[in-house]
């Protein structure tokens, strides 16, 4: 990434944003219905599939943005984001 000017870079890929949303999407909210309970079935590899909040990985963009120990590049996954502190 050096060749274009960046020193790093960071992908944040999360399950379902949770939140409030100005347009209405059927598929969206039965999703947003049905992962509470889901959720409770999410464990090991599943984890990464569990719902999010937009504010909590807006938290941990920040948090890796301003992070100085935070390696060059990642992709993050919506458990690894729900972990940033």
């Amino acid at each position: 990434m050096a060749a274009v000017g960046f020193d790093q870079y960071h992908v944040f890929r999360p399950s379902l944003l949770l939140g409030k949303r100005k347009e209405f999407r059927i598929k969206e909210k039965a999703g947003i219905l049905l992962f509470p309970f889901l959720s409770l079935f999410m464990v090991g590899p599943l984890r990464k599939y569990k719902p999010i909040g937009a504010g909590q990985v807006a938290y941990a963009m920040y948090r890796i943005a301003v992070s100085k120990q935070v390696r060059p590049y990642a992709i993050w996954e919506s458990d690894q984001i729900a972990n940033i502190q």
